[in-house]
């Protein structure tokens, strides 16, 4: 019995790297592109949904992660907090611009810098890959596939919603595409695993 306990917690200690792991990316992240934040829901929807990842909320680890990416993101917090909160209220006006009595004009805009930024093969590879690791990752329950999916998509959801609103840039969206092609990537392969691709 001592020696399975002694298994156990070695197993989750490796599995509690992963969290430290990710929280020092999405740290550092946040300084280079505010757009990492954005990630956020897709994780916290992922640690709701699945059994799996549910029993971290018991753990410490979980915490500690949380507090490391916001300790990671000090810097941009601190330097905010002495310029009146410059950046963040920039960030702010894009975010929540007034709608525009237009709301569609800038949409085939948006859909085709987007296929332009990484090609159209590439970006319609990623939008299939970001749809088959959530429905893969719900259907099979497993949630490392899920999470791949829900990184990318409340990125792709915010950044169309504001198309309604603003011209977005092409690169604000840009870090949907990290997990978008892991999951396209992992789903060609296990396609062709299968021979089904």
């Amino acid at each position: 019995v001592r020696r399975e306990r002694h298994e156990q917690r070695k197993h989750e200690q490796g599995r509690a790297r992963w969290l430290f792991l990710a929280a020092t990316g999405l740290g550092l992240g946040m300084l280079s592109k505010y757009t990492i934040a954005l990630m956020a829901p897709g994780i916290f929807l992922a640690f709701l949904l699945f059994p799996a990842l549910r029993v971290w909320w018991k753990r410490p680890s979980l915490y500690l992660a949380v507090l490391l990416a916001l300790l990671l993101t000090s810097p941009i917090l601190i330097w905010n907090l002495q310029h009146d909160w410059a950046s963040f209220g920039k960030q702010w006006s894009h975010a929540f611009a007034p709608q525009d009595p237009k709301p569609w004009q800038w949409f085939g805009d948006f859909v085709g810098s987007q296929a332009g930024l990484i090609t159209p093969i590439i970006f319609l590879f990623c939008l299939w890959g970001m749809g088959w690791a959530l429905w893969q990752g719900w259907r099979e329950r497993r949630p490392a596939w899920f999470l791949l999916g829900a990184l990318s998509l409340p990125v792709l959801l915010f950044f169309l919603e504001r198309n309604l609103s603003i011209r977005v840039q092409p690169n604000w969206p840009g870090p949907l595409y990290v997990s978008a092609i892991i999951a396209a990537v992992g789903a060609f392969e296990q396609l062709r695993s299968q021979g089904r691709a």
